[in-house]
């Protein structure tokens, strides 16, 4: 079975749906990848939407899936990734302390601080430029983390075969 991941983020999914994007295209034989959002709402177009269409990525519109309905709907995950902007947004800890409280006792919890796309500055060119750096960290992000899981894998398959070799 697949180790599944959960990404989450703080506002309307953008950068969750991102990094589910990228673990299903890029780690989708190694890990099960979901996604969701702290604070629900509709989310259709904009810069998350504009960067991934111009790798042919097409993220899904609409509203994203609370983490609270896959909490409630007794969805368990062996790691829960938030992409929050500690930066500049003071829902930060709260948010991580809501995840240490669903999630802490069943999931490896990661935290990664990812730019949000609603805050970005300056110009409309400025702001696309900025958005395909946080498209390229979550990709990096996403990968380095599937690695890491392949490894605690493979590192697991071994020591079941060392404890059974006696």
């Amino acid at each position: 079975m697949k180790p599944k991941v959960l990404f989450v983020c703080s506002l309307l999914g953008g950068r969750s749906r991102i990094a589910q994007a990228f673990a299903r295209l890029d780690a989708g034989e190694l890990l099960d990848a979901e996604s969701a959002c702290l604070e629900q709402g509709e989310l259709t177009k904009g810069l998350p939407f504009q960067v991934m269409e111009e790798l042919g990525v097409e993220l899904p519109r609409g509203t994203a899936v609370s983490v609270f309905d896959r909490y409630r709907d007794g969805e368990l995950y062996d790691y829960v990734v938030t992409l929050c902007d500690g930066a500049t947004s003071a829902v930060c800890p709260l948010f991580h302390r809501n995840m240490d409280t669903l999630y802490g006792e069943h999931a490896e919890r990661v935290i990664w601080n990812i730019a949000d796309f609603r805050n970005l500055p300056g110009s409309e060119s400025d702001r696309l430029e900025c958005a395909r750096l946080i498209r390229d960290e979550i990709r990096t992000l996403v990968r380095d983390l599937a690695l890491r899981i392949q490894r605690e894998l493979v590192q697991g398959a071994g020591d079941r075969r060392a404890g059974t070799a006696g």
